[in-house]
Parts: structure tokens; sequence; C-alpha cells
């Protein structure tokens, strides 16, 4: 039988520290110093430990900044700005640091066990926590009230297997799509990896602009309001926390309509993903976003996006993007992108064949085990499973 307690209760926190300019560029030491893209890099083979850094740092370093490392076994995320909404957290499987950015949490007895407390903070939705100023940031007297259900620590490790195993299926799963993936690019590669003929972007579309600049009217349900974080894989993610009313929508979106068939480009931050916009969805999104409509009769919008991240593209953003803390595609510089541009026949050869590697995604239905696997976690922790 379960007890509830507090997440205060039951962990010690530990907080980040300040990591100097002048102390940073080392990629080998004593002490990995890790940053929040740190922990979304551990992430990307489908794991969820941490142990390596894209700096290090000596521990005599460590001692001037009087720096203490996270211990093994630290549950660890972003605790300031918009990382918070990724909710990407990491186990540390050896002792390193962290910069002021990063959280971590880790059991003060054997009350609780860490696989079961991983698995357990995985559900919860830690932006919903963050404080609502300009800043979003998670403090440690808030997490410290969140109520977790408590059962006995056999039961909790025999939660946490099956919530292992079960996550485990899901990226093979998603290792499998990924492939498809590749297949894709490999496509695009074989039939346009050499064209020598090219056009400037802004010759092959009827317009190109951005999402909204004016400050939105937030809503508590409605039209979904999607950030860079949303255009991933060639494809659009409406899982958001952000809506507007149908009358903002209307307001955002009275001087440039977002259509089916029209293409989207990261411009900020991770910049270079493209996607198109499906049928049937209706949502508006930051101005962070490139807002392309090409030309029907002189781009196919799916070569289109494919060709936006294509390797000669891409190159081509990186040259002319702009910035330090945020890289940016201007819209003047994206308009000059040349892109290479087959004959309209062959761009629809290519959409149709790519049509058919997503059916074979489609039919790997990786999006109904996620939802299975969050249908397991609520089962999980509400003591059915």
């Amino acid at each position: 039988m379960s007890i509830i307690a507090r997440l205060g209760d039951l962990v010690e926190f530990y907080a980040g520290f300040g990591f100097p300019n002048q102390y940073q560029g080392s990629v080998e030491g004593e002490i990995p110093f890790a940053k929040v893209s740190d922990i979304s890099r551990s992430l990307e083979d489908g794991g969820n430990a941490i142990y390596r850094a894209a700096n290090y740092v000596s521990g005599e370093v460590a001692h001037k900044l009087r720096a203490k490392p996270f211990p093994t076994g630290t549950i660890v995320f972003a605790k300031i700005g918009e990382a918070i909404r990724k909710n990407r957290r990491a186990l540390t499987t050896r002792e390193m640091l962290f910069d002021n950015n990063v959280m971590g949490v880790r059991p003060m007895n054997e009350r609780i066990d860490i696989d079961y407390l991983f698995r357990y903070l995985d559900t919860v939705d830690f932006y919903k926590l963050a404080n609502t100023t300009a800043v979003p940031s998670l403090r440690k007297s808030v997490l410290g009230e969140l109520q977790i259900p408590l059962p006995p620590l056999d039961e909790q490790k025999r939660i946490a297997a099956i919530l292992d195993k079960a996550n485990q299926l899901r990226q093979q799963r998603r290792q499998a799509i990924a492939l498809l993936d590749s297949l894709t690019q490999s496509i695009f590669l074989e039939m346009f990896g050499d064209l020598a003929k090219k056009a400037r972007l802004e010759e092959i579309c009827a317009r190109i602009t951005d999402g909204t600049h004016q400050a939105p009217k937030w809503s508590v349900d409605g039209v979904p309001f999607l950030f860079v974080s949303n255009v991933r894989n060639q494809s659009i993610s409406f899982e958001t926390n952000k809506y507007v009313s149908r009358e903002e929508y209307a307001r955002l979106t009275k001087n440039c309509p977002i259509e089916a068939g029209d293409v989207l480009y990261t411009a900020v931050g991770s910049y270079g993903n493209a996607a198109v916009v499906p049928a049937g969805k209706t949502f508006v999104f930051q101005r962070h976003i490139a807002h392309i409509k090409p030309h029907a009769v002189r781009v196919n919008p799916v070569y289109l996006a494919f060709a936006l991240e294509s390797l000669a593209v891409k190159q081509q953003a990186d040259r002319v993007a702009r910035g330090v803390a945020q890289k940016t595609v201007t819209l003047a510089s994206l308009r000059e992108f040349e892109i290479p541009l087959p004959k309209i026949e062959d761009q629809k050869l290519f959409e149709r064949k790519i049509l058919k590697v997503r059916q074979l995604a489609m039919r790997d239905q990786s999006g109904r085990l996620d939802h299975l696997f969050s249908s397991l976690q609520h089962r999980a922790f509400t003591g059915m499973l």
C-alpha cells in the first residue's frame, strides 16, 4: 500500500555553479563540467545516463571555483529558461560538475529507489511548476512540495523495472523509425545529389515571412501555439502547453494564413529544420520560425522541405547564421538561399517515394507506443500496475 510523501522529505537538492569562460574549452580533464546542452546530448541514444560533457576541468580549478561535484546517482535537469519546457532529465553515472542552469536531486536514504524516482519525475511537467516571470525558473521550495506515491521499496523496484523494459522497447521502435528517416535522405541524395541547376528561394516562393511578432493573448485551451522545438524530423509536433483562442488565432493570422502545403523553417537557435504544414491542422507559431509559401508550379513543398535540410543548404545557413547566445538566420539571408531545382515532375516523383516510406513509419505506430507508455506510467503511479 502506498503512502504519499513530499519530494523534499526524500531527496537532497544540488545546485550548479558558475562556470567562467576562461575555464571553458578543455575537452579532457579530471572532472566533466556539464551544461543543459550536455543533458540533451546524453539522451540522444535513447538512454537516460550522463557521464561526459563538452567541457572538463581539473580538481584544482574546481577547488578554485568552490564547485562540488554532484554525486553518482543524481537526477539532473534544467532549472532556468525555455529548456525547462523540454522536460529532459538524466541520471549521473559518475561524479560531475554542472553549471548554474542545472539542478539535481538524489535520494537521501533508502525510502525511495532512484530508478523509481526517475520514472516518476518523468511524468511531471516541470514547466508547469516554474514561476511565470520573464525568464522561467524552478525553485527548490516548489519542487520540494511535489507529492509522490511511495509504495514499499520492493514494489518501487518492480515498477521501475517494468517501466524501464517498456521504455527500452519504445526506444528500439524509435531507432527503427530513425533508419527509415535516414532512408529518405538517401533517396534525396540519390535523386538530386549532383544537381547543378539552382534558384534563389525567393524566386520559387510566393512569400517568405515568419511567425507572429505580436504578444499573444494566452488562453487555457484552444489553438496550439508552437515553438522552434515543435519542428523536427520533417514533421510538426502539436504538443504544447501554450494556446490562444479562435479569435486570437484569426487576429494573428489575418495578414498571412497558415495553409496546408506551406513550409516551416526554424531560423533561431536550432536553425535549419523544415517541415510541411499538413492538411486539417490549425495552429500559430513564434517568430523564430520562418513561414514559406512555395510556388506550386515551380517547387513541390515536400521536396523543398528536404532541400532546406540538405547538406548544401545547411552549409549556407551555417555561413550566414549570426549571434552568440542564439544563432539566427535572418529572413533576408533565407531569401537568398540557393536551392537545387530539378524538374517539377522529378520533385513529385520524390514526394511519392517519401510518402511510401512514411506509410511504413506510420505502420510502426511510434506515437501509439508513446501513448501506451504514458498510460503505463499512469497505471504504475496510481497503484494499478
